[in-house]
């Protein structure tokens, strides 16, 4: 879960005790939930080996070292963490050779096409070139103007629900909606701000991330879902967990929605949706 080997014997102790008291779901949680995982991996990324040599890349030694003395060996390798080099070069193999020369003219056609940089976000400093703006896909912003249809109106409501419930685009489930603030925002008397404070104040958004999960990981969907990206830096997490601790979800949503941050990028009338990193 976590993309590693466990880093000393204390943390071995900390997972087999929550293991054995607490059972296989919380020991999965307590990994799956914890900020290590939330700061690798996030919500959308599947686990990977982060460190391959940490520490189980010492194996070839310990094998070589099994039954002898270790001052009278002089194969061992050192540092430990050094490869062990393979018999034959697989660079001169037939299919492995072919497989690097495809890479590399692939490599050559990205860096040499402009809107194939644009597809992995990447610029180009060639002189005369042109980026296709259809390469790079755009953020969509919902907001509510004067004058909107009805019809429009019912997409943005549609948008706060996807943004604020992590609904990924689907169809708002009946028990989701909250049909007073459907109503408030239609005849104009509530902003989309207003909506979003509330609707993250809910029992429904208490029940779907608040109960469930861990504080420090209730913070990070926080940030996501009103100010449209990851905590930047650890205090952010620990000012935010402060105020769930002391005042619950209702205050550490208004403090958010209420921030400067968020008044100059959405203001009142525009969905929050995902950002950069500022």
């Amino acid at each position: 879960f976590q993309g590693r080997a466990p880093l000393n014997q204390k943390e071995i102790q900390t997972y087999n005790a929550i293991l054995a008291s607490e059972g296989i779901r919380s020991f999965i949680g307590a990994m799956v939930n914890g900020m290590e995982y939330a700061q690798a991996f996030g919500e959308d990324t599947v686990p990977y080996r982060r460190f391959p040599t940490l520490p189980a890349a010492n194996f070839p030694n310990t094998e070589k070292l099994y039954n002898q003395q270790t001052k009278q060996n002089s194969d061992v390798v050192v540092p430990s963490f050094d490869p062990v080099e393979p018999r034959m070069d697989s660079s001169k193999l037939p299919l492995t050779g072919k497989a690097i020369a495809d890479m590399a003219a692939q490599k050559w056609q990205v860096a040499t096409n402009p809107s194939e940089l644009a597809k992995v976000g990447r610029s180009s400093n060639r002189k005369h070139s042109t980026l296709n703006p259809k390469s790079a896909k755009a953020t969509r912003i919902f907001r509510i103007t004067p004058n909107i249809s009805q019809v429009e109106t019912a997409v943005v409501i549609d948008a706060i629900y996807d943004q604020v419930l992590d609904l990924f685009g689907e169809p708002v489930p009946p028990k989701y909606r909250q049909q007073h603030l459907d109503s408030q925002l239609r005849n104009g008397e509530i902003s989309v701000r207003q909506f979003v404070k509330a609707l993250a104040s809910s029992n429904s958004y208490s029940q779907r991330f608040y109960q469930p999960y861990p504080p420090a990981k209730v913070v990070e969907l926080l940030f996501r879902h009103l100010l449209g990206r990851n905590p930047n830096t650890h205090g952010e997490v620990q000012t935010y967990q402060q105020l769930l601790a002391g005042q619950g979800l209702e205050a550490a949503v208004t403090a958010m929605v209420d921030s400067r941050e968020y008044s100059r990028f959405f203001g009142e009338d525009v969905v929050p949706y995902q950002r950069l990193s500022q």
